[in-house]
């Protein structure tokens, strides 16, 4: 088929084109600066001589991509778990969402893969989130975009539109080019000081991953449709040691109550965000770190036949990739250096 990619300048979106590609798809890519896809799907060596110069909030560009397309991949979007950027990512993920949706259920195409996020179903007071969980309220200005673009999606699936759902939750694995997941965030400083809070879990899975199940979708006349994306639930003690078998390093636990947990969360985006600066350690961050749940796969895998890799080899990605992008040091990679 022919399919039109948006996102395909960031991380999830470079990975599921590579995906595309390899299994024999044309793909045309809907960005608003197309160099960049020289830094991300360039780098994947994934074609990009097909592109259209637009915007997914833009009805416009969003039908002029659609042209002589037969499905789409939607996985544009703004993510931070912070305060700030609330504005766009309102904009980008909800109405950015109802418009390439929305003229693709229009215009008849099948199907149509929308990256939704596991945010739009928790936190949650259920001890296991699925693929039909029910969409929540929405935490702070992200969580919020996503359940609000998720109930569209949904209000679409019932009216019979071939619309996909995949709910990614901490995306982890290999950069594509220069483009990290926003799971990442916090491991630079991590290695850095060797130390971390142990409290929380982890649900993470590989960006690799991923992109075989968003391949595995692009099956005409399968209908609306759902799938959840959490792979491994590890406790950040064991994401830690799996940490230290990637990097050969000792990294200290530190105890800490739950609510003093969200509390620093808080007070770090404070302080940053007067400093003006960015930073993974927000108060939303905390909560979804706290209050994580497992995430049911077993549509996923029974269904797409995609496994989720050894959690190690993710992680060994991970910390390989940020030392080849100059996010960390050699000597803070250690045995996962290049």
């Amino acid at each position: 088929m022919r399919i039109l990619v948006t996102g395909g300048s960031g991380f999830i979106g470079a990975h599921s084109a590579r995906a595309l590609a390899e299994a024999g798809h044309a793909l045309r890519f809907l960005v608003r600066n197309p160099e960049r896809l020289a830094r991300t799907v360039g780098v994947l060596a994934v074609p990009f001589d097909d592109v259209v110069v637009g915007d997914v909030t833009d009805e416009g560009s969003v039908r002029r991509g659609f042209e002589g397309c037969d499905a789409v991949l939607h996985a544009a979007g703004v993510v931070a778990t912070g305060q700030a950027d609330g504005g766009e990512m309102a904009t980008t993920n909800v109405w950015g969402t109802r418009t390439v949706l929305g003229v693709a259920a229009e215009l008849g195409l099948d199907p149509i893969v929308h990256v939704s996020s596991g945010s739009a179903l928790y936190p949650t007071s259920e001890p296991r989130v699925g693929p039909d969980s029910p969409v929540v309220e929405g935490l702070g200005p992200y969580g919020e975009s996503k359940a609000r673009s998720e109930r569209f999606a949904r209000e679409l699936q019932a009216r019979g539109a071939p619309v996909v759902c995949t709910y990614p939750v901490m995306v982890l694995g290999p950069p594509a080019g220069d483009r990290h997941g926003e799971a990442s965030g916090a491991l630079p400083l991590l290695l850095r000081h060797r130390m971390v809070t142990d409290v929380g879990h982890w649900a993470c899975s590989d960006v690799r991953d991923l992109a075989a199940v968003h391949a595995a979708l692009m099956t005409p006349g399968a209908g609306p449709r759902r799938y959840t994306c959490g792979g491994h639930f590890l406790s950040t003690g064991q994401a830690v040691a799996l940490l230290e078998e990637a990097t050969g390093y000792t990294i200290r636990r530190v105890p800490m109550p739950v609510g003093a947990m969200v509390a620093l969360g808080g007070f770090s985006e404070l302080v940053h965000r007067v400093a003006g600066r960015a930073t993974p350690f927000t108060h939303d961050a905390m909560v979804y770190l706290t209050r994580a749940v497992p995430f049911d796969d077993r549509r996923t895998v029974d269904e797409l036949g995609v496994t989720f890799r050894d959690p190690l080899e993710t992680i060994r990605a991970t910390v390989r990739g940020l030392c080849e992008t100059g996010a960390i040091t050699p000597a803070q990679a250690g045995r996962a250096a290049p």
